[in-house]
């Protein structure tokens, strides 16, 4: 719960640094993920949610890194489904992690998703066809992985997401950072970590 707390706070922070950062005109790199993220169509940037440039902000660090691992927990699917990305015309699945990959480009990007439509390998990514939901599914497939990075963007319901942070948190390594994308209810959420 605690950890929460301190991942909320640091979001908030980024935000704030973000502002600062962005209406002072400061340009942090050239290759901004935000231009990624509009290039191959993801919603993490100027045609959605602007997440893109908090995560500049907090992962530039680790931006040449070769032994940077990040997983996104839902890739986008086409499907008909709870969840989908069909409101976006032209959407292209796995446009996030295509841009994290390009972004990373030394480092490995892996993602996780429900929907057959999903899979994909290429230069550095890897994704895996699993419910984020279910444990033993998870444990068998990510057993032996950690990651400095995990993003849920899967489905955006709270036990969804209190059962995918319960799910990974091991994953993570020590000092990583795992961030959920579109909270609900985040006092529920932190009620129902383990």
């Amino acid at each position: 719960m605690k950890n929460l707390l301190y991942i909320f706070i640091g979001f908030i922070i980024s935000i704030v640094l973000v502002y600062i950062l962005f209406n002072n005109n400061i340009n942090i790199n050239n290759d901004r993920l935000e231009s990624l993220m509009d290039k191959y169509g993801s919603d993490k940037g100027t045609h959605g949610h602007y997440y893109a440039d908090i995560y500049d902000v907090l992962l530039y660090n680790y931006k040449y890194d070769k032994n940077f691992k990040m997983l996104e927990i839902g890739i986008g699917t086409l499907e008909n489904t709870v969840s989908n990305m069909r409101h976006k015309e032209s959407y292209k699945q796995g446009a996030s992690l295509r841009a994290w990959g390009e972004y990373f480009s030394n480092g490995e990007v892996y993602g996780l998703d429900v929907a057959e439509d999903t899979q994909f390998t290429e230069k550095n990514i890897k994704t895996f066809l699993a419910d984020s939901n279910n444990k033993e599914t998870i444990d068998n497939i990510l057993t032996g992985y950690t990651f400095k990075f995990i993003i849920d963007d899967g489905l955006h319901t709270i036990e969804s997401q209190t059962n995918t942070i319960n799910n990974l948190w091991n994953y993570l390594e020590t000092g990583g950072l795992y961030i959920i994308e579109d909270i609900g209810d985040v006092v529920q959420l932190a009620n129902n970590i383990k």
